[in-house]
């Protein structure tokens, strides 16, 4: 009888190869190991620090009887910036202490350990008991101006290592109770400052139950600095509003407080100024003599003018402007004067100058000098690129070349209209064409141009009719486009725009792609902006080649997808909101 034997799937010799492969890779783990005990023992910065010195290792914050702290993570972590000395910091898994201390030693001068010292190191923070106490002290001040006037703090090493030199420090923090609002009384010599606190006293910031602290005295006192300079009183400073006096009730902890706004040093009462006379230098040049500007009156304002012909429309100037003469003086109206003749981008200079009138001493007179900028800018960007595609076995890479001239005029109609318009053209050629490869690839023609016009442009009525619906008399509107629509109607740019675009993939397709859009762009402030669309057209004439027909025939979504389109939006089309951050000191932004 004949018996089979199975031959085994796995033999000896996979075994002893397996076996040998994790011999191996244990001895690597070992060898590793052993290496990083050598170096990191070698990294010991305690070899480095005197007989009486420590690495301060750590700071800690304790709470000490915390039940009435509020946001008691937020208060850590500002008061960790009061901190007189920082633990150093770590290069991966090596003290940066190290490489400091390492490469001050007399003999290291050459380069490689001055950049190891000034780049990977940093200088080793020796434990002062003094500063920490200074640290205390300041954390202690700091405490009081969030309205924990009897806080006590101290700072304790609550842990050393003598034979490591590290010294570990803790700061310990009993808040006490916070002092908090009872009643708050506005006062002022000047009578008439007195009656107008008492009328804005309602929308204090200092209100009963609050805590008294320093960030809430200092936005009252920018409250009422605001509210003075937006009403007349253009030589208001914050130095009249004097420090907060209080008063303990029975309970010690409730506060009645009274705040004083000085008179003026000078005088017993502060001034109310009317605005004056308001004088337009156009195109102006400080070389030059008063006597060669001539005088020209629009609609109540002085135009000085050097030429006849004025290039900007004096209109355009005019809506910019928010001071009007027998106006009560507002900084509000000041800044926003300032800010639109700087929008309109026609100028390169924009100063406003105010003085008191030589015979009325409640007056100002203004002089706005603008010096106009060049109408035309021109540009050109040209690029070059490089597609890998060697995995194709017939087409080879491709170099693509295209070059983009641009051109601004900043005032085409003369009302500060900016037109941009682009033109662009590339292709892409395949440098080593081989079997079917054709040298030519892509061609890529473009042509785009944007109308900014510097005012709001409301021709449907849409933003006016959406502001009379949800306002209708309402005191809690459902929606702030009462607000939003004031942002519009100041600050906003209607935009025209219109782009067409030529395509062609040799051998594949080809389209010609057009689009058009009217709406608006408004900045609400220098790190974010919008851009509303109201009307939409977009129109794709797509034809397809030999090639590209076949792999239409073997994709019938594709192919139903690639035809003519025709895309309209007549109320809205699209919305966007663009976010940058402040730039770094790299000159990078998010």
């Amino acid at each position: 009888m004949q018996i089979n034997r199975y031959k085994p799937l796995v033999n000896k010799a996979f075994f002893s190869a397996l076996r040998q492969t994790y011999e191996t890779r244990v001895y690597r783990v070992f060898l590793i190991l052993l290496t990083g005990t050598l170096f990191f023992s070698s990294c010991n910065t305690a070899k480095y620090l005197g007989d009486d010195e420590l690495l301060l290792e750590e700071n800690k914050i304790v709470f000490e009887d915390d039940e009435h702290l509020q946001n008691k993570r937020t208060l850590r972590y500002e008061l960790s910036g009061l901190y007189q000395q920082k633990e150093n910091t770590n290069l991966l898994l090596w003290p940066r202490e190290w490489f400091y201390l390492k490469n001050q030693e007399p003999g290291d001068t050459s380069w490689w350990h001055n950049w190891q010292k000034r780049v990977l190191g940093e200088p080793p923070t020796i434990h002062d008991p003094e500063l920490a106490n200074k640290t205390a002290e300041s954390m202690r001040i700091y405490m009081q101006f969030k309205g924990y006037y009897d806080a006590e703090v101290s700072s304790d090493e609550y842990d050393v290592k003598e034979r490591k030199k590290k010294v570990y420090v803790a700061y310990y923090i009993n808040p006490k109770k916070q002092y908090t609002i009872d009643t708050i009384q506005f006062f002022s010599l000047d009578p008439t400052i007195h009656q107008i606190l008492q009328e804005i006293k309602p929308r204090t910031h200092l209100r009963e139950g609050l805590g008294i602290t320093r960030e809430l005295y200092n936005k009252e006192k920018d409250r009422i600095t605001r509210y003075l300079r937006n009403n007349g009183y253009a030589y208001f400073y914050p130095q009249y509003v004097d420090a907060l006096e209080a008063i303990k009730s029975e309970d010690f902890s409730q506060v009645k407080l009274k705040l004083e706004v000085f008179p003026p040093f000078e005088d017993s009462t502060h001034q109310v100024y009317q605005i004056g006379d308001i004088n337009i230098y156009m195109d102006y040049d400080p070389t030059l003599e008063e006597s060669e500007y001539k005088d020209t009156l629009i609609n109540g304002f002085n135009f000085k003018i050097r030429t006849p012909d004025i290039e900007i429309d004096p209109e355009t100037i005019l809506r910019s402007i928010y001071l009007d003469k027998g106006d009560l003086y507002s900084e509000a109206n000041f800044e926003k004067t300032n800010k639109q003749l700087s929008s309109l981008g026609v100028f390169k200079f924009v100063r406003i100058r105010q003085n008191i009138d030589s015979s009325e001493v409640n007056v100002l007179n203004y002089r706005i000098e603008l010096t106009q900028s060049l109408n035309v800018e021109l540009g050109v960007d040209f690029d070059v690129s490089y597609t890998n595609r060697n995995r194709s076995a017939t087409t080879g890479n491709l170099i693509g070349i295209s070059v983009s001239p641009t051109i601004q005029n900043k005032n085409v109609f003369g009302g500060a209209e900016l037109l941009a318009s682009s033109l662009s053209a590339g292709v892409e050629i395949n440098p080593n064409p081989r079997n079917q490869a054709a040298f030519w690839n892509t061609i890529d023609l473009g042509l785009r141009s944007n109308l900014y016009l510097p005012k709001f442009n409301d021709y449907f009525n849409i933003w006016r009719g959406l502001n009379k619906i949800f306002r209708g008399g309402k005191k809690q509107r459902l929606v702030k486009v009462d607000n939003f629509y004031t942002l519009l109607r100041e600050n906003a740019t209607t935009r025209i725009s219109g782009s067409y675009n030529y395509l062609h993939l040799l051998d594949y397709y080809r389209y010609n792609l057009f689009d058009a859009s009217f709406g608006y762009d408004v900045r609400r402030a220098n790190t974010h902006r919008y851009s509303i669309n109201h009307i939409g057209i977009d129109y794709l004439d797509p034809v397809t080649d030999s090639l590209f027909e076949d792999i239409l025939k073997a994709n019938p979504f594709l192919e139903r997808s690639f035809g003519q389109q025709l895309f309209v939006s007549l109320l809205f089309r699209d919305f966007n909101f663009v976010y940058q951050s402040r730039t770094t000191g790299f000159g990078d932004s998010h």
